[in-house]
């Protein structure tokens, strides 16, 4: 079982690898910060791009880029969702 510390670790890596991934994608490709560069390549598509960003995160999965995007979507989705409870 994975130790309370290691888990917290984990989980702020990931967020701040993200926050870099959706900063260079606003600051340097003129994107969105809601996005990251990995989504943003699956999404466009920028199929190169996709191949590359997939060969070098293969740690986090077969298709990165594709399951980036399915969670920016949900993100998306759970934000409009408490939007709605908001009105």
């Amino acid at each position: 079982m994975m130790s309370r510390a290691w888990y917290i670790i984990r989980r702020l890596g990931y967020a701040l690898l993200s926050a870099g991934s959706r900063f260079c994608n606003a600051a340097f490709l003129g994107g969105s910060t809601s996005e990251s560069i990995s989504a943003r390549s699956y999404r466009e598509p920028w199929p190169r791009a996709v191949k590359i960003i997939n060969a070098a995160l293969w740690i986090f999965g077969k298709d990165h880029c594709r399951t980036a995007w399915r969670v920016d979507v949900e993100d998306a989705k759970k934000t409009l969702a408490r939007n709605d409870l908001l009105k």
